[in-house]
């Protein structure tokens, strides 16, 4: 019988013992499970942060990209060469990607007003007008000094000023940006539309030189008004732009001429019915 109980007590000690060691296992199963989801856990923060890191460097790379570079000395020491070089490059950018692209349409306008050259002008005219038509919304920006409808109701409420996010914020900053280039543009062509020969020419051959520049201007500035127009008829200073259109119907000048009657007839031919107020303005200045 000893025999026997001594026998029964070993057997529960090892089981015991067992069972103890399972236990003891297992702790050190999950110990390690929590272990590897913290070494886990730290490697995913650190690529969060070398993806954030690289986030903030392309973002800074293309702010530093999105600058205004031509300055009016800089451009007095430019070859022709460079200049229509580095016209087809800024246009090109600019349409390929306007939204970290924008603001080298200073460098554009500036070279709009190369004193040097007149093919400069001409091509730095042409590209603002494609990059225009290319990279103008499909809807009028409001200007941020221009009150809503519903602001202008007197509600006997005080003002209350509205948070907007980071990103309406960049982009209300670029559309603002764009619309005032838009604005510079069109004075411009407005002043290359008015050119007339100065009065200071001594000779019959500068007369015509300068006639046949001033003339290419002309037709040019009409020609970049008419395409803006035609379109986007929807977009801010339409009617700015139909008012000079309809004062080059009656033009001297056969080209100028031709291309304001043909915009007019092309704008009025529209099947668009969003359109018909703007119809109704072009009958009214006609």
């Amino acid at each position: 019988m000893e025999s026997f109980g001594k026998q029964a007590a070993t057997e529960r000690r090892a089981k015991k013992e067992g069972n103890r060691r399972t236990i003891k296992e297992e702790r050190k199963n999950r110990l390690r499970e929590k272990a590897a989801q913290k070494a886990i856990g730290k490697d995913a923060t650190f690529g969060a942060s070398d993806q954030k890191l690289k986030e903030m460097n392309i973002k800074k790379k293309q702010e530093s990209q999105n600058k205004e570079q031509i300055t009016p000395e800089i451009m007095a020491e430019m070859t022709f060469p460079m200049k229509i070089s580095i016209i087809k490059a800024i246009k090109s950018e600019i349409i390929s990607y306007p939204a970290f692209r924008y603001r080298k349409l200073r460098d554009l306008l500036n070279l709009c007003e190369d004193p040097k050259d007149i093919d400069v002008v001409l091509k730095a005219v042409t590209a603002l007008c494609e990059v225009f038509s290319d990279i103008i919304p499909s809807y009028k920006i409001r200007e941020l000094n221009e009150k809503k409808p519903e602001e202008n109701k007197g509600n006997g409420k005080g003002k209350q000023d509205v948070k907007i996010s980071k990103e309406v914020e960049a982009l209300q900053a670029q559309e603002q940006y764009i619309l005032k280039c838009y604005k510079d543009y069109l004075q411009i062509l407005e002043t290359f539309s008015k050119l007339k020969i100065a009065k200071s020419a001594k000779n019959a051959k500068d007369k015509e030189q300068a006639s046949m520049f001033y003339g290419s201007l002309r037709l040019k500035s009409v020609e970049c008004y008419a395409k803006l127009l035609e379109r986007h008829p929807h977009f801010n200073y339409r009617l700015n732009i139909l008012q000079l259109l309809v004062t080059k119907l009656a033009n001297q000048e056969e080209a100028v001429r031709g291309v304001a009657t043909r915009s007019i007839k092309k704008l009025l031919r529209m099947e668009n019915n969003s359109l018909l107020e703007f119809k109704l303005q072009i009958l009214k200045e006609i």
